[in-house]
This record gives C-alpha cells, structure tokens and sequence, in this order.
C-alpha cells in the first residue's frame, strides 16, 4: 500500500484534493471512496490505474 500511496500518504492527500467531495478512507490493503458519485467514479478510475501501474 505504501508504493500506491506514496511517502506520507502523498497520493491519498492529492486525491482528497482533487476530488473534494470524496471521503477516503484507507484500511490496511483496502481504499473505499464515498461521496458525490461523479467524483467517486472519477477517483475509482485513478486508483485502479494507479494499482496497475505499481503491479
């Protein structure tokens, strides 16, 4: 999880900028996104992107 996230949860904290109406909440190898659905669906797309690229 720390490759995703980055240092200091760097990513997790881009995101939240990013997508200001998202919560995310991170537990051990599990992210959920909660929130307005367009953003939810958007920040859905960069993690899953984002797992593909670290695997």
């Amino acid at each position: 999880m720390v490759r995703l996230l980055g240092p200091q949860d760097r990513l997790l904290k881009t995101i939240e900028r990013q997508y200001p109406r998202v919560e995310v909440l991170v537990r051990g190898n599990e992210i959920t996104l909660d929130g307005d659905a367009d953003q939810v669906r958007a920040a859905v797309r960069l993690v899953a992107a984002l797992v593909t690229m670290v695997r």
